[in-house]
């Protein structure tokens, strides 16, 4: 599953990140509705309209 949570971030579950084979960045603790949670930070790729863009992505659980 994607979630933007209308945040302007991508948020995706660790179960799906392996198969796009992007690179991890770093770690970062961060708060959500539910308290502070580590995410890693991948450097992801989307296509729109033809054009390739790299984009931040936060990985958890």
């Amino acid at each position: 599953m994607l979630d933007t949570g209308f945040s302007y971030w991508l948020a995706i579950d660790n179960q799906d990140v392996d198969p796009l084979a992007w690179i991890r960045l770093e770690r970062q603790t961060l708060l959500t509705a539910r308290g502070d949670f580590d995410f890693d930070i991948y450097a992801g790729k989307v296509k729109m309209d033809g054009q390739e863009f790299d984009i931040p992505v936060h990985v958890g659980q």
